[in-house]
């Protein structure tokens, strides 16, 4: 018995009745308007083979390279079902919740592009695989309000297969046909049009391209094609009926996807107030002008004369864990596949509220979290752990979000694909967790806390991140004293901007050029000395390396003369012993015994002079290596003095700061949001630039009252 679909009549009474208790709005309307938006998302299955032949599936492949005789419709070619493609289709609609229908069927779908060679498509159009799913997002808003959840309901989820590409060539003046991605199979996901805006058709498609990847089923690259979306847009007041829709053709980036509904919507309102009417039509977006231009009116509607398609079966999913048996042999058993969608996390409002409330994690930060399940739940037990049920301190928010971040980027960054899912058992919470300590409270900058992360879940370092962090020379020690050691060093150094600041004393908005000046001295001053620290050990370790070396050579050296003297007393007794009985042989013998003897003798003082020499020429090469240190240190803190006195010349010409700073690459160094920024990537987040602008302001008030 074949199941029904709802009506369309149904699914816009249920959409309506969803969209009243909606999210805050995140769209560019008034309040007047309301903005109705579905989309439809055909996802590429990652397959190896196209669906109904054998020939490759290569994305990049060179131009009609990857065909066979059905993709180009030769006659008396007929269909065969890729099994892989229908497990895909199951593996997704498992994962969306989505009711899997025991039989459904497959469709022709008749029209005539040139890059249709058989003049209709395969589809699903009687029976989808798949209907009444849910998927649950997070929506960002774009004017920076609080992130929410949304949902919208799926429709259907269907199969077919993908068309060829059409490509215009304006140097021919004709249009060529690439059918290498003709009969690559599709996913179709038609949802209701329960979305308000484009923040929440981008927010819904970027987070089903993650869920697609995480389960293998498609690449969604979609600069790559492998992920397009339509959108169905239209708007209406409050308490009407809603407006005549629009469709929005092919749509292949999120930036694309948002600023097309959006201007869409806008475009709506404006006809409609000017007292027009919306036409129903398919629409194309120009990325360039941002503007959408009508391709073909929808009014009369399109005859497509579908059809059976008699050449395939009825296609057979069950379930054998439930008991149900199969009723061919040909069937697909969704009870495996089952298990390949259950690491799916369900997004729920509780959980989003966990990440940014009482985690405090941004928005951002949060929504990627949350599409990892296990690692999620992890992430909430490690900060339940070190920080108990209640609130969390400023120290403790600051500390989770190092701690998130840390484990983002090892799962997307560090590890490879296949041991992305072990994160969580690779990196021990209390190691993750006290190495987002080290860098909340500014003992380890981010950069090599990632690097730390990095050795203990590629290599099972079993040491805490303090003691790889010592071993490698990577601990900073930046504290109150040295802050008010590197504003007074400010100060003494730049009495042109101290002067400026005491002379516009009563002025606070005057005050901040001057005040913002010496804030970024402060901590050049600050970055440094703490790069000199580390530099400073690296060149005692270095030392110590070269002295042992040199020690080494030296024991080398002795050692090989004791063994050559040892040789020549050796020589000297076989030559006494097998010495010929007459006298002038033996003293002749002895005689020239004598001289080897010398010569060897010669030989061995020889060599301890060249060993000497060389372990001479290394103790000075050492040396000289100490003094290119000293003078190379000497170089750069001239070089940072001059720095400084450039920068006094501009202030006092009016020219304003230096702006080519080492640790700068931004313009904006002397706005406060860019010292503040600057303050917490060298000081950590328990310190801001007003702790540097309140040292300056005492570094300036002791300096006043020497003078």
């Amino acid at each position: 018995m074949l199941l029904r679909l709802p009506s369309a009549t149904s699914t816009i009474r249920q959409c309506i009745k969803n969209f009243s208790v909606a999210h805050p709005k995140t769209s560019v309307l008034s309040d007047a308007w309301i903005g109705v938006v579905g989309l439809e998302v055909h996802a590429q299955i990652n397959c190896s083979t196209k669906i109904f032949c054998r020939s490759p599936n290569q994305p990049n492949a060179p131009v009609n390279t990857c065909i066979g005789v059905f993709d180009t419709a030769h006659p008396g070619t007929l269909p065969v079902l890729n099994k892989a493609c229908v497990e895909a289709g199951v593996i997704t609609a498992l994962a969306l919740n989505a009711r899997i229908n025991p039989v459904s069927y497959f469709d022709r779908k008749h029209y005539f592009y040139p890059d249709l060679p058989a003049g209709y498509q395969i589809t699903q159009q009687r029976v989808a695989l798949a209907e009444n799913g849910l998927l649950s997002f997070v929506v960002l808003p774009p004017d920076g309000a609080a992130p929410y959840v949304q949902q919208a309901q799926l429709l259907k989820l269907q199969l077919e297969e993908d068309s060829g590409k059409s490509i215009y060539s304006s140097k021919l003046n004709k249009v060529l046909v690439d059918l290498n991605r003709a009969g690559v199979g599709l996913m179709e996901l038609v949802f209701s049009p329960c979305l308000s805006g484009g923040a929440e058709a981008a927010a819904l498609v970027r987070h089903l391209g993650q869920l697609l990847r995480r389960l293998g089923v498609c690449t969604a690259n979609m600069n790559e094609g492998a992920l397009r979306v339509d959108a169905n847009v239209s708007v209406h007041k409050a308490g009407s009926p809603l407006g005549t829709r629009t469709e929005i053709k092919n749509l292949n980036s999120i930036r694309s996807l948002r600023e097309a509904i959006e201007h869409e919507l806008s475009r709506q309102v404006a006809v409609l107030e000017d007292g027009g009417v919306v036409v129903n039509e398919t629409r194309s977006f120009d990325q360039d002008s941002g503007t959408t231009a009508s391709m073909r009116d929808k009014e009369g509607l399109q005859d497509y004369r579908f059809m059976p398609e008699f050449n395939l079966p009825p296609l057979r999913v069950y379930d054998s864990g439930a008991g149900d048996p199969p009723s061919s042999s040909d069937c697909i058993d969704g009870t495996e596949l089952r298990k390949r969608s259950s690491s799916v996390p369900l997004v729920t409002p509780e959980l989003l509220e966990a990440l940014t409330q009482r985690c405090q994690l941004t928005a951002l930060d949060a929504s990627a979290l949350i599409m990892y399940g296990e690692m999620c739940r992890s992430f909430l037990c490690m900060v339940d752990q070190f920080c108990g049920p209640g609130d969390l301190s400023s120290a403790q928010a600051n500390t989770a979000e190092y701690a998130a971040r840390l484990l983002l980027h090892c799962h997307q960054h560090v590890l490879p694909q296949h041991l992305q899912d072990t994160v969580t058992e690779r990196v021990d919470s209390s190691q993750l967790w006290s190495c987002a300590q080290l860098v909340q409270r500014n003992h380890l900058r981010y950069d090599r806390a990632k690097e730390v992360i990095a050795r203990i879940a590629l290599h099972s370092d079993a040491r805490s991140p303090q003691q790889i962090a010592e071993a490698e020379n990577w601990i900073q020690s930046i504290d109150d004293a040295a802050i008010d050691a590197a504003a007074t060093e400010a100060v003494y150094a730049n009495p042109v901007l101290v002067e400026k600041f005491l002379r516009r004393e009563g002025n606070l908005k005057k005050q901040q050029r001057p005040l913002k000046g010496l804030v970024r001295y402060t901590l050049e001053a600050l970055r440094r000395d703490n790069d000199s620290d580390v530099s400073k050990r690296d060149g005692e370790v270095e030392a110590s390396k070269r002295d042992g070396e040199v020690e080494a050579l030296k024991r080398d050296g002795e050692v090989a003369a004791s063994k050559r003297d040892c040789e020549v007393e050796a020589s000297k007794r076989d030559g006494e012993v097998k010495a010929p009985k007459r006298d002038g042989e033996v003293e002749a013998s002895k005689r020239d015994g004598e001289i080897e003897a010398l010569k060897r003798n010669g030989e061995v003082k020889a060599s301890k002079r060249d060993g000497e020499v060389a372990a001479s020429k290394r103790d000075g090469e050492v040396e000289a290596s100490k003094r290119d240190g000293e003078v190379a240190a000497s170089k750069r803190d001239g070089e940072v003095a001059a720095s400084k006195r450039d920068g006094e010349v501009e202030v006092q010409g009016g020219k304003g700061p230096v702006k080519s700073i080492a640790f700068y690459e931004k313009d904006d160094v002397l706005t406060r949001q860019g010292l503040n920024r600057l303050t917490v990537q060298l000081l950590g987040k328990d310190k801001d630039v007003n702790a540097i602008e309140d040292a300056v302001r005492k570094a300036i008030h002791r300096s006043s009252q020497k003078n």
